[in-house]
């Protein structure tokens, strides 16, 4: 009786020993998996980051861009307001 009772505990033992196996052995493969995952997610942050320094300056330079244009709109309406007075005359 006490032989059927280690040789139960003896083939537990062994299952949870195989599956500490199976996971040591998946856990480099998951470190791996999750290191280049990693290194994919910085490079495609490093990418984003540069777009938006890209886009926020061309966002800058059309706001720039819209100043002058509104600038020049005022100026030509002033000219034309003085060519009318001018004709008035």
């Amino acid at each position: 009786m006490a032989n059927k009772r280690l040789r139960e505990d003896l083939e537990e033992i062994n299952n949870h020993y195989q599956e500490l196996i199976v996971v040591s052995k998946e856990a480099p493969k998951r470190k791996r998996q999750t290191q280049i995952l990693c290194a994919e997610v910085k490079q495609n942050v490093q990418e984003i980051t540069q777009q938006n320094q890209e886009l926020s300056k061309r966002v800058q330079d059309l706001e720039a861009e819209q100043q002058r244009t509104r600038r020049k709109t005022q100026d030509l309406e002033g000219i034309a307001l003085l060519a009318e007075d001018a004709k008035d005359l």
